[in-house]
Formats: C-alpha cells, structure tokens, sequence
C-alpha cells in the first residue's frame, strides 16, 4: 500500500511504487490516476463530534448550555437585548443557534451584532 497525502504531481507519481496487485490511498484529492498492476482509492473521512458523541453515549455540552445559558449569553454579549429574544435550538454538529426575536427590530439589532466579532 503507498499512501498519498500530498497530491497533484506526487500522486501520479506515486502510482510507479504499487507493486502488482496493492492499492494507491490518497487522502489529497479524488484519484486522476490509476496504477499500472493495482489500484487506486480516495479516502475521505469527515469528522461528526456529533455522532461520535452520541456513539458513546455523551450528550454535546455545548448544546445544553448554549440553550440552558442564553439569557446570561445574551446579557454578556448584548446587554441592550436581554429578554427581546430567545434560543429555540442549538445544532451540535453545526454549531448553529436560532433564535428568535421579540419583533423586526430586535432581530435587526441581533444580526447586526452578531457581525461585529
């Protein structure tokens, strides 16, 4: 097995080192190439805190506190906001918070601040 992590110009020279019957894995890039007695793979592993968490029985800590906590997150942050919106769900594998405000304004006012970081 030779393994790629480079790409490019390395991968298509890397095919000369299979030897009959082994596999070229390359991590760098889809496979452009193919070697000559063997074969070629793209391996993609894309990581899922989420689902590796759940796998073992943990619960993201960040998705109950970002939900439990969003009064004193929004008090720290925004203080001129505090009770003119609320946290309605929080993604663990994508980080994301929605929230929903008291009126137009309010949400104005949120997507304005959330920009100045």
């Amino acid at each position: 097995m030779v393994l790629d992590v480079i790409g490019g110009e390395i991968l298509e020279r890397s095919t000369a080192l299979v030897r009959p019957g082994g596999t070229l894995v390359t991590i760098a890039e889809p496979v452009t190439v193919h070697p000559r007695d063997g074969r070629a793979v793209f391996f993609v592993v894309e990581p899922d805190r989420a689902r590796l968490m759940a796998e073992r029985g943990m619960v993201a800590p960040a998705a109950v506190d970002a939900l439990a906590q969003w009064d004193g997150i929004l008090a720290a942050a925004a203080p001129e906001l505090t009770g003119r919106a609320r946290a309605v769900k929080f993604g663990a594998d994508t980080g994301r918070l929605d929230v929903v405000p008291d009126s137009p304004a309010y949400g104005t006012k949120l997507r304005a601040g959330a920009h100045r970081s």
